[in-house]
């Protein structure tokens, strides 16, 4: 039950009950059993409507904003004016401001930035092993985020850890180790 999908849940739902209203129907000699099976169902019904409704609303909101969904986590995917999802001027008044670019190391986000950088580059007709000495000057810049994330490039960079010469007894004893 856990790799199913929200229909094959909801259906899956759906056959119980249908079933749990025949045998109590038959087992009771009691329409009502019928009935409320039928209301179970139609409430079941909106629950799938209203989820159905949500993940297209989701959908569009995320196209309308460039936006892509990788490893649960919401990231600007490239485009033809912005290949390498780079942070522009525009971004400052847009709602995207804390949202990171999409890792490059996705397969399908590389084939999308070569093809959007690719698009209106002429090849040099000499360059026989596709050095492609044109792209050396074009990448995604570190801080993709605006404001950037200093804090955690700070505390990557600078932060120390209490060392023994500080008269950390427990610290000298893991160094031992």
């Amino acid at each position: 039950m856990m790799n199913m999908s929200f229909k094959e849940k909801i259906m899956a739902i759906v056959y119980l009950i249908v079933f749990l209203s025949i045998v109590s129907t038959l087992i009771f000699k009691q329409v009502i059993f019928i009935l409320i099976g039928i209301i179970l169902i139609i409430f079941l019904f909106y629950i799938y409507l209203f989820d159905e409704k949500k993940k297209i609303d989701t959908n569009e909101t995320l196209s309308n904003r460039n936006l892509t969904i990788i490893d649960n986590k919401i990231c600007v995917k490239p485009s033809l004016d912005n290949p390498f999802m780079n942070p522009t001027i525009i971004d400052y008044n847009n709602n995207n401001n804390n949202i990171k670019a999409c890792p490059y190391n996705e397969i399908d986000i590389e084939k999308t930035v070569n093809t959007y950088f690719k698009q209106n580059v002429y090849k040099d007709i000499n360059d026989i092993y596709e050095r492609n000495f044109s792209e050396r000057q074009f990448y995604t810049v570190p801080a993709t985020t605006i404001p950037n994330d200093r804090k955690s490039y700070e505390n990557w960079l600078f932060y120390r850890d209490k060392s023994c010469k500080e008269n950390n007894g427990y610290q000298c004893y893991k160094n031992i180790i």
